[in-house]
C-alpha cells in the first residue's frame, strides 16, 4: 500500500471542551484467513484504495512469513489485556473484533470521538 503525506497538523484543545473517554473492550475476537482485498484506483495522483468488498486473491500473494503464527479461531484471551501475549498474524489474515453496543451520547452532546 502506498502512503502519501502532504500535511500533518495539530490543534490545542479548547478549555471549555469537555471530553469523556470510554474504554471499550471487544466482546469477541476471532482470527481467520480472508485473503487479499482488491485495490481500486480513483485517479492518477491518488494512491490505490483497498476495496474490502472484493477479494483479489485467496491464495498467498508472496512468500509467507517464517515462524510461528497464532492459530485461527477464538483469540479473545490474547486481546483482553496489555501483557506479553499477542496475536501473530500473517499476510491475508484478518482479526475480527466485535464490540458491545455503546449507549447514545448524553443529552446535549453531539457525539463521541475516538481517542488514541
Amino acid at each position: 500500500m502506498e502512503v502519501y503525506w502532504d500535511r500533518i497538523a495539530w490543534a490545542v484543545g479548547r478549555p471549555d471542551d469537555a471530553t469523556v473517554t470510554r474504554r471499550l473492550l471487544p466482546a469477541t475476537a476471532e482470527l481467520r484467513y480472508r485473503g487479499f482485498s482488491a485495490a481500486r484506483r480513483i485517479g492518477r495522483r491518488v494512491p490505490e484504495l483497498p476495496d474490502y468488498g472484493r477479494i483479489a486473491a485467496a491464495v498467498p500473494q508472496w512468500r509467507d512469513l517464517v515462524g510461528y503464527h497464532t492459530r485461527f479461531g477464538d483469540v479473545h484471551a490474547l486481546t483482553e489485556a496489555v501483557d506479553d501475549w499477542y496475536v501473530i498474524m500473517n499476510a491475508g489474515d484478518e482479526l475480527v473484533l466485535r464490540f458491545p453496543a455503546v449507549p447514545p451520547p448524553t443529552r446535549g452532546w453531539t457525539g463521541l470521538r475516538a481517542h488514541r
